[in-house]
């Protein structure tokens, strides 16, 4: 399956939202709808000013990738229909291999994720997978 990955365009909002939107209803099925519903035109106005990386499959958007201005990998997010299919892994990658240069900050950081935890997120990634 062959991902294209560039920066999110303002014809890509819609799209981003309806996949945050969407994952978040699906993973956090514990925390009222209606807060997600509350913080969706809050997202809208924030993936703008932020830089955000978007998968597509076919041309069709199937994931993103966002930043926050400190340099923050502050999440990655993949339509229903495509999880399980390495996009979020392909995200990643894209991330670790972008030239410093064209970044809009000087460093890229990925929270507290490490060498040991990367494993651990693989693992528990093939598990997800294997339940669905």
């Amino acid at each position: 399956m062959e991902i294209n990955i560039r920066t999110m365009l303002e014809k890509d909002l819609p799209d981003c939202l309806a996949i945050w939107l969407a994952a978040n209803l699906s993973a956090h099925d514990f925390i009222a709808k209606s807060y997600w519903h509350d913080h969706l035109a809050q997202v809208a106005e924030a993936l703008p000013q932020s830089q955000v990386f978007c998968a597509f499959w076919e041309e069709r958007l199937c994931g993103f990738a966002g930043m926050t201005n400190d340099n923050y990998l502050a999440g990655i997010f993949v339509a229903e229909t495509m999880q399980c299919q390495s996009i979020g892994s392909k995200l990643i990658n894209f991330l670790m291999t972008l030239p410093l240069d064209s970044m809009p900050y000087p460093k890229l950081r990925f929270g507290s994720l490490s060498k040991k935890s990367t494993r651990s997120e693989v693992l528990l990634s093939s598990w997800f997978c294997q339940k669905r």
